[in-house]
């Protein structure tokens, strides 16, 4: 219908010619063209209905986590993050042994921790000790030992970002931390801390704080998706995931939403 209405039908040898080229479509051949017409039409119907959603669930008063947390994952099954992760162990140790990037351990630049400890991409790494035991300390020194290389993310649910740069100024200058956060500094280690925020501007400035201090685990995977894909982020850090919070309505206690919490820091790396 469409060739006759532009008056193109006879230029392809007419009605005959359009069914022998038809006639070939249903052989095995052309499947994967057809499974891809399907995935795009599933894409295409599933993010038409997304809008939907957002349209109807953007009133005063909705839960915007909730809706964010639905749109997210709408939009990984429209991009065929459902497709599944299988892959071919063969495959996988070839490219191992012969592809140009070899998945590298990185240390945590710590004497003496970086003989017992290291991480690859993918990773998740937790920090556990008692309040005070200075986990964000040693979360921090792992952060600046790797800014010359990684580009970090850090989500402060614990404390503004004012006191995140305090503390890595005073590591920086080696500087009393417990002075510099009353401000009880003398001119010397103030000017000490001036220098080092000075000398070591480039490698701050690879890293982004935030600061919000609270944030629902959908929210914070549709966050690390944008900081990685569209920022550049390679290293994401948070204090502490214990902190966040995940659907109300879906988890009805503590331990079902700090498990779900886990799973989606997991699932975000």
């Amino acid at each position: 219908t469409e060739l006759k209405r532009r008056g193109e039908l006879e230029d392809i040898g007419g009605p005959y010619q359009l069914v022998q080229f038809t006639t070939r479509v249903a052989s095995s051949i052309h499947l994967s063209d057809h499974c891809d017409i399907l995935r795009e039409m599933h894409a295409l119907r599933t993010m038409r209905e997304a809008g939907d959603k957002l349209r109807s669930g953007t009133n005063i008063g909705a839960d915007h986590a909730a809706l964010l947390g639905s749109l997210n994952a709408d939009i990984e099954r429209a991009s065929f993050g459902e497709d599944g992760s299988n892959v071919n162990a063969a495959e996988v140790a070839y490219e191992l042994m012969n592809g140009k990037d070899k998945p590298t351990p990185m240390y945590m630049g710590i004497t003496g921790l970086d003989d017992f400890v290291f991480f690859l991409p993918g990773n998740v790494i937790t920090i556990r000790g008692a309040a005070g035991s200075g986990k964000t300390a040693l979360l921090l020194s792992v952060i600046l030992n790797h800014l010359p290389r990684h580009k970090t993310w850090f989500v402060s649910l614990e404390m503004p970002a004012t006191e995140v740069m305090t503390r890595a100024l005073c590591q920086l200058a080696m500087q009393d931390m417990d002075l510099a956060l009353i401000d009880r500094l003398d001119a010397q280690g103030r000017g000490a801390m001036s220098k080092a925020a000075n000398d070591h501007a480039a490698g701050l400035g690879r890293m982004t704080i935030d600061d919000s201090g609270t944030m629902n685990v959908d929210v914070f995977k549709a966050k690390a998706e944008h900081m990685v894909k569209n920022e550049g982020v390679t290293l994401i850090a948070i204090d502490y995931a214990q902190l966040m919070d995940a659907d109300p309505k879906r988890f009805k206690n503590k331990t079902e939403e700090l498990e779900a919490i886990s799973k989606g820091i997991r699932a975000t790396a």
